[in-house]
């Protein structure tokens, strides 16, 4: 039955945005991971540990504005990761809302195959729910 198919969406499993969000905003990439996207999760966690390590490197050898610059686009990346995380925990939850439909309208939804058996002449096309 469509209905209890459709009931289903309440129990899908979900990732939370505020959850996926907190995590990068204590991990970088802590958030993506737990949507798993692992390749973002690596990215993110790299790009924010270079410029965190660069940015402290410049200010300890007194290089103070290319610190501060540093710090902007670190500020930058940090920020980032902490958005695209929230991302990825809604595009995760449209994902598996997408899946389940998906996977509901194909039981109802028109298919047209061809068929064609040796030693008969023609092609069949059979249309089938």
């Amino acid at each position: 039955d469509a209905v209890a198919d459709l009931d289903q969406i309440s129990s899908l499993k979900r990732r939370s945005p505020v959850v996926s969000g907190s995590l990068s905003a204590v991990i970088p990439g802590a958030g993506q991971l737990y949507c798993g996207r692992f390749g973002d999760a690596a990215a993110s966690l790299f790009l924010n540990g270079f410029f965190t390590y660069v940015t402290v490197f410049a200010f300890q050898e007194k290089q103070n504005v290319v610190g501060g610059l540093l710090a902007l686009i670190e500020l930058g990346w940090y920020t980032g990761n902490i958005n695209s995380a929230v991302n990825s925990a809604h595009k995760y939850n449209q994902k598996s809302e997408d899946n389940l439909i998906n996977k509901i309208t194909s039981r109802f939804a028109p298919r047209f195959t061809w068929r064609h058996e040796r030693g008969s002449y023609g092609i069949q096309l059979v249309f089938s729910f």
